[in-house]
């Protein structure tokens, strides 16, 4: 499974305002041929799907994490849904008007949902649910707890007033997130440690119903007959197509790949890019999609020699020849990343496209000046009789091969310019402790989402740190960073979101305190029979809903 990647829930705006320069995951951006149907799709069959591994925690309120998404997804629905092209349209909730000072959010429901236990959705579930993904217990590592959450009314038993403490552009798009989807009070009355568990307790009023679960093994979920609320732009009306879904766990690549082309199952999901590209043309329907929310990035830790002198930094930054390294590793499936947001991404500044290019001799020339000019007998640089060296801090139990294989090539290629970089590899528990601990100097992280405010509610803000179970490992501080992320937040107003955005993009590159390193591509591959099967406009696999498979 790819590592080093979370799937952000909420903090960011409503994607509607943005998405002139958002392409989204193109469900259609095959390798191979078009997965679209060769006839009139039809109801029936399993849909088995060789899968990376078992999400581990099913709660996901509170751990949103990239391997949930997928199966989650097809459980529990959203007040609103994101489409392809970023419009926020309706599912759960018919319309919905926003106050004039941008604090209040009224939703007017659906009449005819049930969740699949046969309770009725209704306003004071979605206080319910909302209530819960907002509370100290649930402790949300979906982040779409950390808006300005100031509570919930039922004006009636279909309409629901969400009130912010502050105005909060990204509101809507938090609603479309899969962190924001609606819990049942079933379920939303299960502490996290409970519902982790997972199985029956996942009562949800999604196209699907759980119907077995063996922990590390396989989960089946089967088509719920009731359901009558696709969002709004779906193929199809009425419930799912397909009878079932079986995800099967397999952790590696190879056999995922293995079990698909053996016929063992009709979609493998997350492949790595030599089996993607080495599937025979017009045999498979290629599936890619490009991650949209940030890149993965090597994160400088600003806090810490060597990484506080902001020229050694720029060395990092300028001296290692990333699109060569991405280019050989990912065999031209993923994109070399040129800013701290993906180009699917709104607000991405494409003006930073080749502005920093791969520049050895100035990052020896900033060394020199930084006063690292000896070389020890190993090739590294010294200065004052102490080698230039950082540690990178990594998450073992989310590494994979290529991750293992793309860090040695970094390490070899900072040693060239007289960098020491020291793979430091943790269990998770470990990693955490440390990350708070501020012990590391670099960190790879990448966000999943489709919103720029990511680089505030996850990233870069002052208040992002580890100690607060977020993402600013370079723990930037900066009250001018802080300014214009604030700026872009609280307003709708999309020359002034995009003017602020771009100001972060451009300064976290300025000063060097990030290394973008590639934009994920997330590769599948089904069978032939199988068709639409579509990835969001993060790059997840959408709701299977419309997919059906041929007999």
């Amino acid at each position: 499974m790819r590592s080093a990647r979370t799937a952000v829930a909420g903090l960011a705006p409503a994607l509607a305002l943005a998405l002139a320069a958002c392409g989204g995951a193109d469900p259609g951006s095959t390798g191979g041929s078009d997965n679209s149907p060769a006839g009139e799709p039809r109801s029936g069959g399993t849909l088995t799907v060789a899968y990376p591994e078992d999400p581990g925690c099913w709660d996901f309120q509170n751990g949103q994490g990239a391997t949930l998404v997928p199966i989650q997804r097809n459980l529990f629905d959203g007040l609103v849904h994101q489409a392809q092209n970023g419009d926020i349209v309706p599912w759960l909730a018919e319309s919905w008007d926003i106050s004039e000072d941008g604090t209040s959010y009224t939703f007017r429901l659906r009449t005819d949902v049930t969740f699949s236990d046969g309770t009725p959705l209704d306003a004071e579930a979605v206080k319910t649910s909302f209530d819960r993904l907002t509370s100290e217990e649930t402790a949300s590592r979906s982040y779409a707890g950390n808006f300005p959450y100031a509570g919930a009314e039922a004006l009636d038993d279909h309409t629901v007033r969400i009130d912010l403490s502050e105005p909060h552009a990204p509101f809507l798009q938090i609603a479309a997130s899969p962190g924001g989807a609606i819990l049942s009070p079933a379920a939303a009355a299960h502490d996290v440690e409970t519902l982790c568990g997972g199985g029956e307790l996942l009562v949800g009023s999604g196209p699907f119903v759980v119907a077995d679960y063996a922990p590390n093994d396989h989960i089946t979920l089967t088509r719920n007959p009731d359901y009558a609320w696709p969002p709004e732009g779906s193929g199809h009306e009425g419930p799912a197509y397909l009878d079932e879904v079986t995800f099967t766990f397999l952790n590696e690549s190879s056999v995922r790949i293995g079990a698909l082309t053996s016929g063992q199952v009709d979609y493998a999901y997350d492949i790595a890019p030599a089996d993607y590209n080495a599937l025979p043309e017009g045999e498979y329907t290629k599936l890619k999609a490009l991650n949209a929310g940030s890149p993965d990035l090597w994160l400088l830790n600003t806090s810490r020699a060597p990484f506080d002198d902001p020229d050694v930094r720029t060395a990092l930054l300028r001296g290692i020849d990333i699109g060569t390294i991405i280019d050989t590793i990912y065999q031209g499936t993923d994109e070399r990343a040129w800013s701290v947001l993906t180009p699917d991404t709104p607000y991405y500044d494409a003006g930073l496209e080749n502005s920093w290019p791969h520049d050895p001799d100035l990052a020896e020339e900033l060394l020199d000046e930084a006063g690292w000019t000896e070389r020890d007998g190993d090739g590294y640089r010294v200065r004052d009789g102490e080698r230039l060296s950082a540690r990178w801090l990594i998450n073992g139990d989310s590494a994979d091969t290529l991750d293992t294989t793309l860090a040695e090539a970094l390490q070899e290629a900072a040693k060239r310019i007289g960098v020491e970089v020291v793979l430091e590899t943790v269990d998770a528990g470990t990693f955490a402790e440390r990350g708070e601990a501020n012990d590391y100097e670099i960190v790879r992280q990448g966000t999943n989402r489709a919103e720029a405010h990511i680089l505030g509610s996850n990233l870069f803000s002052s208040w992002a740190l580890p100690e607060n179970r977020l993402h600013n490992y370079a723990r930037v501080q900066d009250p001018q960073v802080d300014e214009w992320l604030l700026a872009a937040s609280t307003t709708t107003d999309d020359d002034i979101r995009a003017r602020n955005y771009a100001e972060v993009q451009r300064w976290v590159l300025d000063n060097a305190v990030a290394v973008p390193l590639q934009v994920r591509a997330w590769l599948g591959a089904t069978g032939s029979r199988v068709h639409d099967v579509t990835y969001d406009i993060v790059g997840f696999p959408e709701l299977l809903y419309d997919t059906w498979i041929e007999e």
